[in-house]
């Protein structure tokens, strides 16, 4: 008798002996298995069901009547695999019922008969994970796979086609978990073992490239998506037919791409062709015949033919709600597709009515939160109680079976309660959905995960915010909280977690070994990326997919042992406007940015007042207004060839961006200080370069122009929680002394690498610094802070990466002149560039994922380097920088750069920044002292801002302590004797004229 360990996605071929018997008794096990997979592979699963019957009686007659233990435990084997299987096939019929009693029949016998670390008891566990994960049981679903793939390694090896349906099914799970990253991996993984093992023509293979094509569908990757459909269409017609249920699958999910991409002619096609296969197979009463009438309907209700739409939906509600329970997550699709139709249709009570129903539907204990909420349940036509006297805010109070369902029904809910213009009902329902996505993304461990759903919160927090706008000054601080979800979320909880170690009471051996989880996990990651032989790259990626195993197990344990460091950890430490108000000085404002798609919020916040303002800019608008004064500010060629449109652009949009974006916070105020949380892409530009008046038509030279820079002093935020808890550092424990590295790239002061360097650097790395030009400013500037201030200065050969990794927790400020690398894909790549040593075990490149593990005890690190602030933009988590990678390590204050820098201004500008710092100037004083010194100094075209601008301060400002070089006190004190003997020699002179 064979196992049957697979469901929808998974199938194989076996040598059928078909037999027919008008007596099923008189068959042997090996004719009644061959027909019932005869009828599987005709897409007749109700055909399967009397072939298992018959071979689960036959085994249990067998078994009274057998005497010998041997003979009698091989019998009871077999009995065993007829009762698993029919608990696959009565799911696939939809009988869950049934299916769930022989599912826990099938793992108690195989755990009685095998025990736990047996091949057979690996695909039991396995057959109920599928079944926990289709009705959507996730989390009980995901420690079962966990258990089975563990044991199917250890009996049967990580090349086995077996393993590869295990790896496949999990995949399948994390993606409706949304947890993306996890699920690619292996998929990755379980195709290549396919692709070695059974060759690319196979079901098992076009299998796994359709569930590929789902989740990039889920990305919207959709031409990565299409691609694999149109594989794995082709691979399963030559396999099993195009009337098979699972050709019928990859149609419907491609028709799903077409119908999300627009193309609604040729996603009708592939949905009819799909739906007559189904019906062919199944009859019409089929769970699969409702899936794909409501895929179809879905279409009609897109291109508007409603009524035909809720005709199918209407079927396909009849036949989901006796074929499957009212708890299955695809009940609840139907319900929220019926409730968006009448949604579009502006029926609000009937759209409101279905929508609550598909929310019942994936939701425990709804009932008691919600009485009475329908008019009458058994008939939802009748409607149910209007929206203003529902209260909403119970909907973060009950436990979700599926994340996905419920993310697309709360969308919908707020739909409705916008077009019913019921403020504070979108109010509650935002504020729900927004904790309800915080629970749901502190159980995930990967960071990539984690910003799926902050992504998803964005949407979320806006509707909030339009609807506490909408209600009013009591409502703002909540609105300011909504932002501040939105906000730097996994910088915070990476800090929180630091401080969790400390108080949560966990032995430093776990606190390491989390560590040393997490960079294995980011060197993975960064070999994945770098390596190109297909072979290579798919043993990194079955490395991974056994860390992020191993990790789930290691977190999961922790959480249960240690709750405390888990609820720090995740505490919500969200700033509040009251306790934001309370921290800032007089005269000074924090402004934190919200951009929507349709405008921009501003929150501007002092010690006496909180305002919030609506500023009407598109987010298409800012796009551009932002990417055009970017470009006046760094492109010195368009300064250098075309001078007078680069006066105009630069004039022109730096007032713009005043006008629209500061001047209606900062109108009729005595404020001299400003605090900035920028968002999107307004954390790409110094607002250092806004201009307070219109000059566009005027001839005004650079150094005079009426700069922000000149009104106020300036420093940046990630975000205004971030700027709260960095109040409360302790004092580092440094030296208070300087590590400045001036890295060289020139061949004649790089030291000669041996032929091995080829060996020792990818292709890649090579290239990189081949691209990269001297510096020559980069090593005066060192040597005027080494003539200046106590510390180590290194140049050359001496400024490697290894040298840095070592000593660099050791100093009060970190001082680097050196290229830095932007990744514009893949973030943890970014680098910054030391000098090239031929190092056999270091690459010279100082790497955003390094960086975060360094623990470092510094006060201040300076990056004087290229867009070393600049990075990705990611919804839910703002600017992806290396500047970043230095907070996760610890820093609390940086100046980094938001573009190519030029190092001669680099020179002036950091000089003087560091002269300010020494007198006890604060950090943003000290660097806006510096940009005005410089201006002062460099009249004409060298005062443009592409020069002195790039520079801002991010994090804590406050003075820090500097030590000054003894060579310093020297010349200081030999130039005050020479000042003294100068004024008494004036003095005596002017005495005796």
């Amino acid at each position: 008798m064979k196992y049957f360990f697979f469901f929808l996605c998974v199938l194989y071929f076996f040598n059928l002996v078909a037999q027919t018997s008008n007596d099923l008794s008189q068959l042997s096990y090996n004719e009644l298995d061959s027909l019932m997979l005869l009828n599987y592979y005709q897409g007749n699963y109700q055909g399967t069901i009397p072939y298992l019957l018959q071979g689960k009686n036959k085994a249990l007659r067998e078994r009274a009547i057998t005497k010998s233990p041997i003979e009698r435990a091989n019998i009871d084997s077999i009995y065993a695999g007829y009762i698993g299987n029919l608990g696959t096939f009565y799911f696939l019929l939809g009988e869950q019922d049934k299916a769930a009693t022989y599912f826990a029949e099938h793992i108690s016998l195989v755990k009685k008969l095998f025990g736990e670390n047996h091949d057979a008891y690996a695909n039991a566990t396995h057959n109920l994970a599928d079944f926990h994960r289709s009705l959507g049981n996730y989390k009980e679903a995901e420690v079962l796979y966990l258990q089975a793939i563990d044991v199917k390694r250890n009996t049967k090896g990580k090349q086995d086609s077996e393993y590869a349906i295990f790896l496949n099914n999990l995949g399948l799970l994390y993606w409706k978990m949304s947890q993306y990253s996890k699920a690619e991996g292996l998929y990755l993984e379980a195709e290549a073992i396919n692709l070695k093992n059974l060759g690319e023509q196979h079901p098992q293979s076009a299998s796994v490239i359709n569930n590929l094509a789902l989740l990039y569908n889920s990305m919207k990757a959709y031409h990565k998506a299409e691609i694999c459909y149109l594989k794995s269409k082709k691979i399963k017609a030559a396999t099993i037919g195009t009337q098979h249920p699972d050709y019928a699958v990859t149609l419907k999910n491609l028709a799903n791409l077409y119908n999300e991409t627009k193309r609604y002619n040729k996603a009708a096609k592939f949905y009819e062709e799909a739906l007559q296969i189904i019906q062919e197979i199944y009859g019409d009463k089929h769970p699969r015949y409702a899936s794909a009438l409501n895929d179809l309907a879905f279409l009609y209700s897109q291109t508007q033919r409603y009524q035909q739409a809720e005709a199918l939906y209407t079927q396909s509600l009849e036949i989901i709600e006796i074929s499957l329970k009212k708890q299955h997550p695809f009940y609840a699709l139907t319900l929220n597709n019926i409730a968006l139709l009448h949604y579009n249709k502006s029926e609000n009570n009937r759209a409101l009515t279905y929508n609550l129903a598909s929310i019942a539907a994936i939701a425990d204990s709804f009932e008691v939160y919600f009485p009475n909420v329908f008019n009458d349940p058994s008939n939802l036509n009748l409607g149910c109680q209007p929206i203003d006297q529902i209260d909403f805010s119970a909907l973060s109070k009950l436990t979700y079976r599926n994340l996905s369902k419920i993310e697309e029904s709360l969308q919908t809910l707020l739909r409705i309660a916008e077009q019913a213009s019921s403020a504070t009902k979108q109010y509650q329902i935002s504020k729900a959905a927004i904790d309800i996505h915080t629970k749901v993304k502190n159980d995930f461990t990967s960071e990539e995960n984690k910003l799926y759903i902050l992504s998803g919160n964005t949407e979320f927090a806006r509707y909030g915010i339009d609807a506490a706008y909408v209600l009013g000054t009591n409502y703002w601080g909540r609105a300011f909280e909504f932002a501040e979800q939105n906000k730097s979320v996994l910088l915070r909880e990476a800090i929180q977690g630091h401080r969790a170690k400390v108080l949560g009471d966990i032995p430093d051996s776990l606190a390491q070994r989390e560590v040393q989880l997490s960079k294995r996990k980011d060197a993975l990651k960064k070999q994945k990326y770098q390596t190109l032989d297909a072979e290579k790259k798919a043993a990194v990626i079955s490395e991974e997919n056994d860390l992020n195993q191993e990790i789930s197990f290691f977190l999961r344990a922790l959480k249960k042992r240690y709750p405390r460091y888990y609820q720090l950890k995740y505490e919500d430490v969200t700033a509040q406007v009251d306790e934001i108000q309370r921290l800032l000085v007089p005269e000074t404002m924090l402004l934190e940015y919200f951009v929507s798609d349709t405008s921009i919020y501003l929150f501007a916040i002092t010690a006496t007042s909180a305002k919030l303002l609506k500023l009407e800019v598109t987010k298409m608008r800012l796009y551009n207004e932002v990417k055009r004064l970017r470009l006046a500010l760094s492109n010195y060629a368009m300064l250098a060839n075309k001078s007078q449109k680069a006066y105009q652009l630069y004039t022109q949009k730096g007032y713009w961006c005043y006008a629209n974006l500061l001047e209606p916070a900062l109108k009729g105020t005595n404020v001299k200080q400003l605090i900035v949380v920028a968002d999107a892409v307004l954390g790409h530009i110094p607002f250092e370069t806004f201009l307070t008046e219109d000059i566009n038509q005027k001839k005004m030279s650079y150094e005079k122009m009426p700069y922000l820079l000149k009104m106020y002093t300036i420093s940046y935020h990630y975000s205004a929680t971030l700027w709260k808890e960095n109040l409360k550092v302790k004092k580092q424990n440094n030296n208070h002394q300087l590590l400045a590295c001036a890295a060289s790239y020139s061949p004649l002061e790089t030291t000669k690498i041996d032929s091995n360097l080829s060996k020792w650097r990818t292709a890649s790395t090579l290239a990189l610094r081949e691209d990269l030009s001297p510096l020559p400013k980069a090593k005066d500037e060192v040597e005027v802070l080494a003539k200046k201030f106590a510390g180590d200065f290194k140049f050359g050969a001496a400024c490697n990466e290894a040298f840095f990794k070592a000593n660099a927790n050791q100093y009060g400020i970190i001082h680097l002149a050196m290229h830095g690398v932007v990744h514009p894909q893949i973030p943890i790549l970014s680098s910054l560039v030391f000098t090239e040593n031929g190092d056999s075990l270091e690459d010279n490149l100082l790497q955003a994922h390094e960086i975060a593990h360094l623990q470092l005890q510094t006060d201040l690190v300076v990056l004087s380097a290229c867009e070393t602030g600049y990075g990705k933009y990611e919804r839910g988590d703002g600017i992806r920088s290396l500047a970043r990678s230095f907070m996760y390590a610890g820093v609390p204050s940086m100046v980094v750069s938001l573009w190519q820098v030029n190092d001669y201004s680099t020179a002036q500008v950091m000089t003087s920044f560091y002269d300010y710092l020494a007198k006890g100037l604060p950090k943003d004083k000290a660097l806006q002292r510096a940009k005005l010194d410089y201006l002062k100094n460099n009249p004409g075209i060298t005062a443009h801002p592409a020069f002195w601008s790039p520079f801002i301060q991010l994090g804590n400002n406050s003075p820090i302590q500097l030590a000054r070089s003894t060579n310093w006190y020297r010349w200081g004190g030999g130039a005050l004797i020479f000042l003294l003997l100068s004024s008494v020699w004036i003095y005596r002179r002017r005495k005796r004229d």
